[in-house]
């Protein structure tokens, strides 16, 4: 297991247990143009979607009951940035492109969604290098003046919700809010 995704597990003192078969991560780029970064692969593999203290929530291209594994769970998961929240932000940025200063998919080097809070924070990776573990994660915090609304964090997906179980980021102070929650549930 990567250094990060078991740092991540001992945080939240889980089994190093897959939560099933591997998704099949190498039909990705044929089945939507996207090679996910490889802790996400990981970490998805070994812990599934779900939610950090019942406030962050972390999608997965994730078979529902009765799909089959093939690259339509690829496409699935890519279509949430592309079809729901890609008009609005486009909109935001062709009102002002302060509101949203990043491309999205299926722009070349576009926002990618992987999660959000319940108060409705997003978050993304930023596809714009050839290698998706360099791919910094982006967040667009709710309630913020629009302007101010983004966030970009130069590290990977695994070590952004380590970083933000931290306490140090005043963004995301709200998760150490919920103390009384598991550390992570999985959803899927």
């Amino acid at each position: 297991m990567r250094t990060d995704v078991m740092q991540f597990a001992a945080l939240a003192d889980l089994a190093a247990e897959p939560v099933g078969p591997p998704l099949p991560w190498e039909r990705s780029r044929e089945a939507c143009g996207v090679e996910f970064p490889a802790d996400y692969r990981e970490f998805i593999d070994q812990f599934g979607p779900g939610e950090v203290r019942s406030y962050l929530g972390v999608n997965a291209p994730w078979p529902w009951p009765g799909s089959s594994q093939d690259g339509e769970i690829f496409r699935v998961f890519t279509s949430r940035t592309i079809e729901d929240l890609g008009p609005v932000f486009r909109e935001m940025r062709d009102e002002d492109p302060a509101l949203c200063p990043y491309p999205l998919l299926p722009e070349t080097g576009g926002l990618l969604h992987w999660g959000g809070t319940i108060q409705g924070d997003q978050f993304f990776w930023l596809t714009s290098d050839p290698d998706p573990m360099e791919w910094p994660v982006v967040a667009w915090f709710r309630g913020k003046d629009l302007r101010d609304a983004w966030r970009r964090y130069n590290m990977r997906f695994v070590a952004f919700l380590v970083h933000a179980l931290s306490g140090e980021d005043q963004d995301m102070h709200d998760l150490l809010n919920w103390p009384n929650e598991p550390f992570w549930r999985r959803t899927g």
